[in-house]
């Protein structure tokens, strides 16, 4: 990647993909003096900055599709009340609003697979992850 910035994200992003992509969908992230109250729209705003680093792109992918892999019917993310929610609705706006081909392959795959984990975590049809993730793979 040949991202000139110096914010703490792209730092840990080039030490440990994996773990940054994580963090920042977990809202963990050390996001500098940007706000993290949505730390997908944030991310959205960078792949659209960098839509020419192709090596960032496919790094954010890679690593979405990897969190997916990860979480999906995974029950610690669901020690808060709609914190797992929220989750959810992050990553899936991402892949709605940003083409993310392996990510979304395999939010689909894990979708498909088992529907039900996504439809029991939602605190009302506004918010259901389960309609965000049908919205994300069926753009």
């Amino acid at each position: 990647m040949n991202i000139p910035n110096s914010n703490p994200w792209f730092m840990s992003l080039n030490e440990n993909p994996g773990q940054a992509i994580e963090d920042i969908l977990l809202g963990k992230a050390d996001l500098g003096m940007l706000s993290a109250a949505n730390p997908e729209d944030i991310l959205l705003d960078w792949l659209s900055a960098y839509s020419n680093d192709l090596d960032f792109e496919h790094t954010v992918d890679e690593g979405i599709a990897t969190f997916i892999h990860k979480y999906y019917g995974n029950t610690s993310l669901t020690d808060v009340e709609g914190y797992a929610a929220a989750i959810w609705r992050r990553v899936c706006s991402v892949i709605e609003n940003h083409t993310l081909p392996i990510a979304t392959e395999m939010l689909r795959k894990k979708v498909k697979g088992s529907s039900e984990y996504l439809r029991n975590i939602y605190r009302g049809q506004i918010c259901s992850p389960y309609n965000s993730a049908i919205k994300a793979i069926e753009k």
